[in-house]
This record gives C-alpha cells, structure tokens and sequence, in this order.
C-alpha cells in the first residue's frame, strides 16, 4: 500500500513537471524552431533602430547614419560630424525621421530621402538636460526635460504645446531609458520601476511592470532584449513571450515585419522570423 502511494505521488510529479514544460516551451521560442539566418552584414555601429516598413538604421563609429532595407541593401545615408554624436535615433515615422544630439541639445529632422528638413535647438528654449525626446504623429516632438521633471510636447519652432510634471503626476522622479510614441499613445520607460504610457496630450494612462530597459512598441507588443533573450509583451492580452537568440555579445535587438535584426559590436545579422 505504502508502495503503490509512493508511485502514485512520483506519477503525479512527473505530470506536474511534464505540464510545466509544456507551459514554459509555448512561451519560451528557440531560435532553431523560429529564425533562419538571411544576411550578416560586417560593420562597427554604436547605434541600431528599425522602422514599421522594414528599414533599419546603424549609426557607425564616424557617426554616420546609414539606412538599410530589409534585405541588407544600404538605401541612404546622412552625415554631421561637426554637430556631435547621435545618442537616439526615432524610426517611429520613416518619413520624419529624428536623430537627437543630447550632448548639444541638438534634435534633427530628416526626410524620406535622408536630406535635413530642420534642426532644432533645445538650448533655446533653456533645455540644457533633456535625455529622452520622439517624434509625435501630430506633427509635434516629446521632450523630457529631468531638471525641471517636465514631460514637454513642442513643435518645429520650439512653441510648447502640452506639459506635464511627472513627479506631481506619478509622485516620483524619473530617470527615463526610452520614449517613444505608437498609434497616438506615449511610452517611456524609467530606469527604476516599469513602464508608463500616456495619451497625445501627456496625460498619464496606465503603467506595466516590465523590466526598464530600452524598447520597442510593435504591434501591440512591448518588445525589448535583455540577457540574450527578446521579449514581448502584449499589453493588449497582457501575454507575453520570450525568444531565445543565436547569437552572443549582443548589444541590441530589434524586431520588424517578419525579420530580427541583431546587433553586435563587429556586425549586423538579419533573421527571418517563421
């Protein structure tokens, strides 16, 4: 009797631990079941960022902006040694594309074809310290100014549109990783706790406890890649889903379509997503 309880509890672990697995395997992908390599392409970038068309964007170490398409294709480039180092590049609207200078509180605006439309100069508006800014789909740009804890939307010629100070508003000072804007709706991300979203006019709307670290919002996924692993998170379904990747020493991953796009220090390599 005592025997048969004893099995009766191993067949019940072996169950539990198999259907364990089960759960775990539907959310955790291997890159052996969902990715094929396509392209690896060989260059030194400090910078990756993709848009919603399939480009993606490296800044290399001469500080040049480089546009590929999704086949690996260079399709443009843009250039301004002199203006300091690109630290964010915004691919959110791949006809208004932004590239922040922080060290200058510099923001410049390209077009489609890469050429300069304007060149924005935060220091005018007595913005010394901005961190984080993105581009807004009603023709506006996100500021985030950390010495007056001001969340700013401005425009083109430095007219403030909407404010918000976060630390009244969330009780808190934040230290921002990321922001970016998707289907009218603010994310940013703070180095400290979670994920806030806020409307087109700055108003804060909910938050997700996600890890702080820099993102992407693709398709009702936050998508971000930490300790080699890509991560989304449907904030529609709140399911989420991990994808382990093939390739070590990774700076930054990024997804777009059906294609990831993997950046390390010596190359870019572009999978297709099955």
């Amino acid at each position: 009797m005592v025997i048969s309880q004893r099995w009766d509890n191993n067949t019940l672990l072996h169950k539990i631990t198999f259907l364990f697995f089960l759960l775990l395997r539907n959310n955790l992908l291997f890159a052996s079941d969902t990715l094929l390599l396509e392209k690896v392409i060989p260059i030194k970038a400090s910078l990756l960022q993709v848009d919603a068309v399939g480009n993606f964007y490296v800044v290399l170490k001469n500080n040049t902006l480089v546009r590929y398409n999704s086949n690996g294709d260079s399709t443009g480039f843009f250039n301004e040694i002199k203006k300091g180092k690109i630290s964010l590049i915004d691919a959110s609207n791949p006809l208004r594309l932004l590239l922040f200078y922080a060290d200058y509180g510099n923001i410049v605006l390209l077009d489609q074809m890469l050429s300069l439309k304007n060149r924005i100069s935060l220091h005018k508006k007595n913005i010394y310290h901005a961190t984080q800014v993105a581009i807004s789909a009603d023709g506006g740009i996100w500021v985030y100014d950390p010495a007056s804890t001001q969340l700013l939307k401005i425009d083109e010629k430095l007219n403030i549109r909407y404010t918000n100070q976060l630390n009244q508003t969330l009780k808190k000072n934040l230290q921002l990783t990321c922001m970016l804007e998707h289907h009218r709706t603010l994310f940013v991300s703070d180095i400290q706790e979670d994920i806030f979203k806020f409307d087109l006019y700055g108003f804060y709307l909910n938050q997700y406890h996600i890890t702080p670290l820099p993102f992407q919002v693709y398709e009702n996924n936050i998508v971000y890649y930490d300790k080699n692993i890509l991560h989304s998170y449907n904030f529609k379904t709140l399911e989420e889903k991990k994808l382990i990747l093939p390739v070590k020493n990774i700076l930054s991953a990024k997804a777009s379509r059906n294609k990831i796009y993997i950046h390390t220090s010596n190359a870019i390599y572009i999978y297709k997503l099955n």
